[in-house]
């Protein structure tokens, strides 16, 4: 769970409240919590293609936004960096995603979802490093 100011109390008490089931993931066994983070080349100079194949999150980690599916969160994500750090580092172009709603059926999603995309350029696959728990601080190597 993320170390933040909740009133989980609040949040069970809603849950119940509309009959949702509230699931909260914690890790288990572990004396000290650590987080990852995924480096990224800024300049976009890596390989689509080679990032895609060794990619662990593809397939695993889809993202829904806005009636928008992407096999990666970056796409929807980078938009907070660009404007915290007045950047265009990463490609947020809709390249990186379909539109549920315009696509011809689930398989052109399937389709779409497991090939690479633009911003595949900008990933370090298999590059990723424990970092300590916590609340971000808002700096640029939290991404970079």
């Amino acid at each position: 769970m993320y170390p933040i100011d909740i009133d989980w109390t609040e949040i069970n008490r809603k849950a119940n409240l509309y009959g949702t089931m509230l699931y909260k993931i914690k890790s288990v066994g572990e004396s000290e919590k650590k987080w990852f983070k995924n480096p990224r080349d800024k300049n976009g100079h890596q390989n689509v293609e080679e990032n895609f194949n060794m990619c662990f999150w593809k397939a695993r980690c889809i993202v829904l936004e806005r009636g928008r599916l992407s096999s990666c969160v970056v796409p929807f994500k980078a938009k907070f960096f660009q404007k915290y750090f007045k950047s265009n580092i990463f490609d947020t172009t809709e390249q990186n995603s379909i539109d549920i709603y315009k696509a011809k059926n689930i398989d052109e999603i399937v389709e779409f979802l497991n090939k690479p995309m633009p911003c595949c350029k900008y990933c370090l696959p298999n590059k990723e490093v424990q970092i300590e728990w916590g609340i971000s601080k808002r700096e640029i190597s939290e991404w970079i």
